[in-house]
């Protein structure tokens, strides 16, 4: 039997799904949604504009200094209409691997 996907459907039901959540669980009706630009992030982002609306849902991008790979996720986030954050954790990185220290360890 041959494997049929129908992205058309597939959407519509997930759609269908959070729309059950959402009632159900009485989540709100804004999202914060980290940006990486993979399919998984774009799928994410793209599914909560049309259900609540792109003004609705932010794309939190969180390069670690300079992200190579940047542009991506400035695309993916584009491309849904959605509002985009950028948090850069560069300098908060750093800080943080220089303070760690090792205690009782031999």
């Amino acid at each position: 039997m041959a494997y049929e996907f129908n992205a058309a459907d597939v959407k519509e039901r997930l759609l269908a799904q959070w729309e059950n959540w959402i009632v159900t669980s009485g989540t709100p009706r804004r999202y914060v949604i980290g940006m990486s630009g993979g399919k998984d992030s774009l799928i994410a982002a793209a599914l909560a504009a049309i259900k609540v609306g792109p003004e609705n849902v932010y794309g939190v991008l969180i390069p670690n200094g300079t992200q190579s790979d940047i542009a991506d996720a400035e695309r993916a986030v584009a491309s849904t209409g959605i509002r985009c954050l950028r948090v850069n954790i560069g300098s908060a990185f750093e800080e943080l691997v220089d303070g760690i220290t090792y205690c009782g360890m031999g």
